[in-house]
């Protein structure tokens, strides 16, 4: 009886062992992973602003003026990015991201928004997200050019790992990587 408890208790020890082990090399290292695959320009008449939905943007009332009564000058700009999430055991959460914009971005750059749709990614999860931004064209701009441009900018995803303990925080360097 003794010795039929103590084959159990040995195999339970080994059953939690390789548990935990499996368990914290899933979770060790960079789990997420994300890929910039698109910029996508649009006018600004395709989205209809008005001056209210623009300064509740957070943008200067005096420039969504501007950007209602001259439209051709701005562009809307889509980034898209898939975060993919190999992990079974842990989620990222608590997602920021933050821009590196270069100066010729900079110059144009109105507005963008401070953070992605959705600030979580699950576990085993792989989906699309991404970024808006409004930009003012300079003379001579064309679209393609400020897609060129939007292609030197740069991200830094942060976010935390979530899983049966608190693993830590993540930073993930983002890139134009192409269509």
């Amino acid at each position: 009886m003794v010795k039929k408890l103590l084959i159990l208790g040995i195999i339970i020890a080994v059953l939690v062992v390789v548990y935990f082990t499996l368990y914290f090399i899933d979770v060790s290292g960079q789990i997420l992973k994300v890929d910039w695959q698109k910029v996508v320009v649009n006018t600004i008449e395709e989205y209809g602003f008005t001056e209210e939905q623009l300064v509740k943007r957070e943008i200067d009332p005096k420039q969504a003026k501007d950007i209602v009564n001259h439209p051709n000058h701005y562009r809307h700009v889509n980034f898209v990015f898939r975060l993919n999430n190999d992990s079974a055991w842990a989620a990222v959460g608590d997602i920021q991201i933050e821009a590196h914009l270069p100066e010729e971005a900079k110059e144009r750059l109105v507005w963008m928004e401070g953070n992605l749709f959705m600030s979580y990614v699950g576990t085993v999860d792989n989906r699309p997200d991404g970024l808006t931004a409004i930009f003012k064209m300079k003379e001579g701009d064309t679209e393609t050019d400020l897609i060129e441009i939007c292609k030197q900018i740069h991200f830094t995803l942060t976010g935390k790992k979530l899983g049966l303990i608190d693993h830590g925080s993540i930073s993930v360097p983002i890139q134009y990587r192409g269509d």
